[in-house]
């Protein structure tokens, strides 16, 4: 590990000092975006307010989308309709008896929800649009080939009650860790011998070799940047437009950390070449040194990744600390919590160093159920900004968070509010 940390550190230092030498100046990394903590219904908005620009009656920047990713329906763009956040989908783009495409946004990491593809074709099954006029534009929150075969099998599924809530529908499985989970998704599960399973549509055969769905990950920033720097689709007077365009390009590419530009990639790899001691000659001994080297990495980027949330982590401890310095804080590795009425709320990290705020109950304690519930639904109704996902688990309400101080903050003065005391030092 030492190695390897030394050894990133030495080719940093030496790709600055070639990029100083050739001339090459990396741009100031800038972007208000980075600071507004978007959430994945915001960046909807933006892809549809962005999709949706007209210009005397027409939409350019839709048919460039469209000649760029879905060009078999270019000739039927008339009058499109576009929406955000509506029927639960996304971003929504229909003309009646023509077309409908749902864009999933999926950029900032967020899992499939039960039954979620499924229900969204069954949901343009039922307004009439024939299944080849159905459209299904993904965009993932990270780069991954087989980001398709990665879907949860149960998300193109519609079972007989598609239309209930996720967790009223009779397949979901309580039993999973996974909030999302049905039957069909586990392993030794056999569809053929439940009758429930046997009359649930499978949506995804409606896409026989993957036609009419499109998986844009890097050629989406790309795109926004070509089409936001044409004329011919965005006047030069409309630079609120462009702005925003490209703004929100550099934002995708920071999700996908390809901000790099490429005399800066080239620079690298030239630097890599040779203090890898890579010979042109044996493409193989390279590849096996290239792979080691990028193991090692990887292992040190998860390390610091994990150090990364716990120091994050700390941070938000100590202003929970200053802002309640009456409070007994309780902590190990990963996590800090205070004790409100025998229950924690606090601050964990899962597995993949995501951080979440949430209301923990220790499973060794015996709990009246209902007024424990009663509590947190009382201090939730009390706090705007910090929706819950829960339960799950031993977690009464949970959410994943980028503000875990603030959250925290505001569950503790909800709490004191409703006559909830939190346990002092």
């Amino acid at each position: 590990m030492q190695k390897t940390l030394g050894f990133c550190n030495t080719i940093t230092t030496h790709v600055k000092e070639i990029l100083r030498e050739k001339g090459i100046k990396s741009l100031k990394m800038l972007n208000v975006l980075d600071y507004n903590g978007l959430d994945e219904r915001q960046t909807s908005q933006i892809i549809k307010e962005i999709l949706s620009y007209e210009n005397n009656g027409d939409y350019p920047v839709w048919h460039s989308f469209v000649n760029t990713f879905i060009p078999e329906i270019a000739n039927k763009v008339t009058s499109p309709i576009f929406s955000a956040e509506e029927q639960h989908i996304d971003v929504w783009v229909r003309e009646r008896g023509l077309y409908t495409i749902i864009i999933e946004n999926k950029l900032k990491g967020a899992a499939f929800q039960r039954n979620q593809l499924g229900r969204y074709v069954k949901k343009m099954l039922d307004k009439g649009y024939a299944p080849e006029n159905i459209y299904l534009v993904l965009l993932p929150g990270w780069i991954d080939n087989n980001f398709l075969s990665h879907i949860r099998y149960s998300a193109w599924r519609a079972p007989k009650d598609w239309m209930t809530n996720n967790s009223d529908r009779k397949c979901c499985d309580l039993d999973s860790e996974d909030q999302y989970s049905c039957w069909c998704d586990r392993e030794q599960w056999n569809i053929a011998t439940n009758e429930w399973c046997r009359e649930c549509q499978n949506c995804r055969d409606l896409f026989v070799n993957n036609d009419r769905i499109s998986v844009i990950d890097r050629m989406f920033p790309e795109w926004l940047v070509s089409a936001a720097s044409d004329d011919k689709v965005i006047p030069s007077t409309e630079i609120f437009l462009r702005s925003a365009m490209i703004q929100f390009a550099d934002y995708i590419n920071g999700l996908y950390n390809t901000r790099l530009n490429i005399q800066e990639v080239m620079v690298i790899i030239e630097e890599l070449m040779q203090d890898l001691s890579l010979n042109p000659q044996t493409p193989e001994e390279n590849l096996a040194k290239v792979s080691k080297t990028l193991e090692d990495i990887n292992s040190l980027q998860q390390s610091l990744k994990t150090l990364e949330a716990i120091l994050r982590m700390r941070v938000w401890q100590n202003e929970v600390g200053k802002e309640f310095p009456d409070a007994r804080i309780d902590t190990d590795d990963f996590s800090f919590g205070i004790l409100l009425n025998g229950l924690y709320c606090g601050v964990w990290i899962e597995d993949d160093n995501r951080l979440y705020w949430g209301f923990y109950r220790n499973p060794d304690k015996i709990y009246n159920v209902d007024d424990i519930e009663r509590m947190v639904k009382a201090i939730l109704e009390q706090c705007p900004n910090c929706p819950s996902r829960g339960p799950k688990n031993d977690f009464i309400a949970w959410n994943y968070t980028d503000k875990g101080a603030e959250n925290i903050a505001e569950l503790l003065t909800a709490a004191e509010k409703s006559g909830y005391k939190y346990q002092r030092k």
